[in-house]
């Protein structure tokens, strides 16, 4: 009996440190690294907006659709055409753009607007400082939350509001995909019956 419990001991161990090695070498999760963005269907777990995300469902609604703004132009709806010519959105279909990219959450957008930022690799101190804090620069008139710079004070205050409803959403999704989804695009979990607005349960 004692045998056979060291053996399985040690097939676990093996089969562990092999996962390891394995999750090291992983091509997915490389590109993550690299990108600072993505998600790996092997391993399950992804990264966006500086938040590890184990949801493909959220990941996939904060990341937004690429390559499609020129089929948004040609839309049947003005309010979906005007937001691909202005980066902006479409309230009534909850289309919203950023940097060519399309989004269906106002939450996404809000922190999509910003550009991606090394904080370690900033020149100047304070903003390096400001980067770590979510705070902004006012020597270089710079914002930034999650890992992303904005441009002006409004498009900050906006980000940092949606990087706490992404980060509440990161913590629903480990119960419920649905839930985290529907807090992001102010929508309704179909399982939990919860509807969502402003980021907050209202139901």
């Amino acid at each position: 009996m004692r045998r056979v419990m060291v053996t399985v001991a040690c097939l676990t161990a093996v089969a562990a440190w092999s996962g390891a090695v394995y999750a090291g070498d992983c091509a997915g999760c490389a590109v993550i690294k690299k990108d600072g963005q993505g998600y790996c269907d092997h391993c399950g777990s992804g990264k966006i907006y500086g938040l590890k995300v184990a949801s493909r469902k959220l990941y996939d609604a904060l990341a937004g659709e690429e390559g499609k703004i020129d089929d948004l132009k040609k839309s049947p709806c003005s309010g979906c055409k005007t937001a691909a010519a202005k980066s902006g959105d479409c309230a009534h279909c909850k289309v919203f753009v950023a940097n060519d990219r399309i989004y269906h959450s106002g939450t996404a957008r809000a922190l999509a607007r910003g550009e991606r930022v090394d904080a370690h690799g900033l020149e100047c101190k304070r903003c390096a400082y400001a980067a770590g804090k979510s705070g902004s620069c006012k020597a270089c008139d710079k914002h930034f939350a999650a890992d992303r710079s904005y441009k002006t004070a409004s498009f900050h205050e906006a980000a940092l509001k949606a990087y706490e409803t992404v980060k509440q959403a990161v913590r629903d999704a480990s119960h419920c995909e649905n839930c985290a989804v529907a807090r992001v695009a102010d929508g309704t979990c179909k399982d939990c019956k919860v509807a969502f607005k402003n980021g907050k349960p209202v139901s």
